[in-house]
């Protein structure tokens, strides 16, 4: 293994320094006010707490398959810091942190392949947090690090044509700092060489990641391109940042016939998009041509085309990536966040779209949010759960069925996508909500605030009959304007034949027209038929058509929050499946680090998915980003050059004293509950943690409430008041051996929130 100790030393020496800085930074925020919420339990005040925790730097370790790693770091402040509260911040799902001491544990299943991966935990009090990670490399025989100081200082050095270090299953690890140019790119040469590290094996990943996630910057021409056509296999890349003009993550090139790479990792790497005007077809997050491929936990910004698309790719999972419209420069190209293009079997679980923009957006036609288009390739098999978009100005969703199919001349190439569990909110598209020229369905959706801005076909929701709409159930369809209504969403209890599709296996597959769903704010029932319907079956006895927002006035509207309905409203238990109308958006689909069919790749996890993963990272990321550039208007097809504006990244999740969760939380208005609750048992004892709101929202915060929770009838009892200041609450009294369950609220002047999560515990 390449490791200077001395180096290892000088690093922890510098760290300790830096810790010391932020310590007094902290101390002078406290002074004048600033600084995140305060986590005191009954016997701490918050005099008592003088400074944010720090936590003792963690050197990068290694465990073995079969084993349960464990570790359990230390706070370089102890004495200073009050009630810490300790949660995951990296980590494979199995990971599990004691809230109360930090403890790390993981066990490490027998028949897992061999790889690195990233932990990191966060301690928080009253004063601030701190987050630190550490690499643990999994049965890895040989580990190599890049960077200054170090015996190999470059990607060139390590695995270039005269590479001293190309060994497969190796996981190289780049410092932390910025690496640039050709030595620091992992690409396909014209010179016939691939530049990069070597393939691993099924049993032993070649790893290639940051020190530290987002602290390890690729920039100036430094990337990680893939060749789709060299059969390059078993890679995992981890925490990169990669910025600047052509910025590129992912696969690219190779004839489709070739044999393609397959079983690629790209985990928690974010992408900074740059490019110039003559750049029409560049994305910055892109899988071309490679099959079984993971991108999990990514986030992308700024410019290109699409910022995370697939192209004619099989077996690929996109999951719990975050992506963010800025900036197009691809003139009379179609556009959009999420583009699964022409792909087969294409998993999109737990994805968040938001805080668009349309002002930076040239000529040419604004696909949408989530996109499943065809053209001289089927996109079949396309399955969406659990996402969400948010806070933009383009089209929500994209089915488009473009090409005649060579095999079947009769028909066109097929665009088949499922979305289940979605959530549009707060939509300004140009001419057009949902263009569904392909087979699109829709089931338990909630699709709200939709206005559009210009003129377009005449239907919010397009479905001309090319490849059959499949249609719109279980969901929630509210404040929609112009209401220019629905077109070819008909109803068929007849399934239908598709060449190439109903023969697959998958058995009969039918049209559902417009059925189950809760219509509000478009129209009542009285006037259904002002929507403009056209070639649609509206199934109208089965509408409701209530208000679905909650509030003071309208206790019983299920959406107080856009992830869920609430228990006992309006919209609970009236779905065809017996749940509720609307998306559930709580949990994660697919286990983290799965590939497309190993197990647990599309489970349910259970596992919450809010707080989100590595959100204060992505924030910070995003909110760094600044671009200046023509401004644009007019519609879609003619668009010309604004004003130049500047364009700031520090808007809606990422502005300042934010963070993801509580964003997407608020944004109905309703106070946000705390999210990372969580209880450890005593002798007749149980004691409730949860960390403080971020600033923007804890200043609002009067107190928490604790509950006794029935999780079978939602119902929350015997409620006991805490104070703003206090995150810690102990429930004396309870009989050893007997499970209870506890819910935390929040207190503020809109009022109390719900709950986020119930824990349960046995003392």
């Amino acid at each position: 293994m390449n490791i200077d100790v001395k180096l290892q030393r000088t690093r922890y020496q510098v760290l300790v320094v830096q810790r010391a800085l932020i310590l007094f930074l902290f101390v002078i925020v406290t002074a004048c006010g600033g600084g995140s919420s305060s986590t005191n339990d009954d016997n701490v005040n918050s005099t008592d707490v003088t400074a944010a925790p720090i936590i003792t730097a963690i050197v990068d370790q290694q465990s073995s398959k079969g084993s349960t790693y464990s570790y359990t770091p230390t706070l370089a402040n102890p004495d200073n810091v009050g009630t810490v509260q300790w949660r995951k911040e990296y980590g494979d799902d199995d990971v599990s942190v004691d809230p109360e001491t930090g403890a790390v544990s993981w066990s490490l299943a027998t028949g897992m392949a061999s790889e690195s991966f990233y932990i990191g935990v966060r301690a928080t009090n009253s004063t601030g947090y701190h987050i630190e990670s550490w690499i643990i490399s999994v049965d890895v025989s040989k580990i190599v690090y890049i960077g200054p100081g170090e015996a190999i200082t470059s990607m060139t050095q390590a695995f270039g044509p005269d590479g001293s270090e190309i060994d497969s299953g190796t996981t190289y690890i780049m410092r932390d700092g910025e690496f640039s140019g050709l030595d620091n790119q992992v690409d396909w040469r014209n010179a016939g060489f691939f530049h990069g590290p070597p393939s691993g094996s099924q049993g032993s990943y070649t790893t290639l990641m940051a020190e530290n996630p987002g602290q390890t910057t690729l920039i100036d021409g430094a990337w990680i391109r893939i060749s789709g056509s060299d059969a390059n296999a078993y890679m995992a890349f981890k925490g990169f940042l990669i910025r600047g003009e052509g910025a590129f993550l992912g696969t690219t090139g190779g004839h489709q016939l070739n044999e393609k790479s397959h079983h690629l990792k790209f985990i928690g790497i974010g992408v900074e998009g740059q490019a110039t005007e003559d750049m029409q077809g560049y994305v910055p997050l892109s899988i071309f041509r490679a099959n079984d491929v993971l991108v999990e936990g990514c986030y992308v910004f700024g410019a290109g085309r699409y910022k995370i698309a697939n192209y004619q790719a099989e077996r690929v999972i996109f999951r719990r990536n975050v992506a963010r419209y800025d900036v197009a420069p691809a003139e009379h190209e179609p556009k959009g966040t999420f583009s699964m293009y022409s792909g087969y079997d294409i998993n999109v679980q737990n994805n968040i779209a938001l805080d668009g923009e349309h002002r930076f957006i040239n000529t040419g036609a604004v696909g949408g949010e989530f996109m499943a288009p065809s053209t001289d390739h089927d996109a079949r098999r396309n399955k969406f759960d659990r996402n969400i978009a948010l806070n933009g100005n383009m089209q929500g969703l994209s089915i488009d069925s473009q090409k005649t199919n060579s095999e079947y001349p009769s028909r066109r190439n097929v665009a088949e996508a499922e979305f289940r569990d979605l959530v549009i909110w707060d939509m300004q598209p140009n001419n057009l909500f949902i263009h569904s020229w392909g087979m699109g369905f829709w089931d338990h959706t909630v699709m709200g605030k939709i206005h559009l801005r210009g003129s377009g076909y005449g239907y919010m929701v397009n479905a001309y009959n090319k490849d059959y709409a499949r249609g719109i159930i279980n969901s929630v369809l509210h404040d929609w304007s112009p209401a220019t209504g629905f077109y070819g969403f008909r109803k068929d209890d007849t399934p239908m034949e598709v060449p190439g599709i109903t023969d697959d296996g998958r058995g009969p597959i039918y049209r559902h027209g417009i059925d189950t769903v809760n219509i509000s704010g478009i129209v009542s029932e009285g006037d259904i038929l002002s929507l403009n319907v056209a070639d649609t079956t509206l199934a109208t006895d089965t509408f409701t058509y209530q208000d679905p927002l909650y509030s003071s006035s309208n206790p019983e509207g299920g959406l107080r929050y856009l992830v869920r309905v609430e228990s006992g409203s309006n919209l609970s238990g009236n779905a065809r499946d017996g749940g509720d109308l609307g998306a559930t958006i709580m949990t994660f689909k697919g286990k983290s680090g799965t590939l497309w069919g190993e197990p647990g790749y599309d489970d349910e996890t259970n596992i919450p998915m809010w707080p989100f993963p590595a959100e204060t990272l992505i924030a910070e990321k995003m909110a760094a980003y600044s671009y200046t550039g023509f401004t644009y208007t007019g519609e879609e097809s003619a668009r010309v050059h604004g004003p130049v504006e500047t364009l700031n990244g520090d808007r809606g999740f990422a502005e300042q004293g934010e963070s993801l969760s509580h964003y997407i939380w608020g944004y109905l208005g309703s106070t946000v509950p705390p999210m990372d609750v969580s209880v450890i048992g005593g002798t007749g004892s149980a004691t409730l943690r949860w960390s403080p709101h971020p600033a923007k929202h804890r200043i609002t915060i009067t107190g928490y409430r604790v509950y006794d929770f029935d999780p079978l009838t939602k119902i929350m009892n015997n409620p006991r008041d805490v104070s703003d200041s206090t995150f810690l609450y102990t429930v004396l009294g309870l009989e050893n051996g007997t499970e209870y369950h506890f819910v935390v609220t929040a207190e503020s002047a809109q009022g109390e929130s719900s709950y986020a999560y119930s824990v349960s515990v046995t003392p």
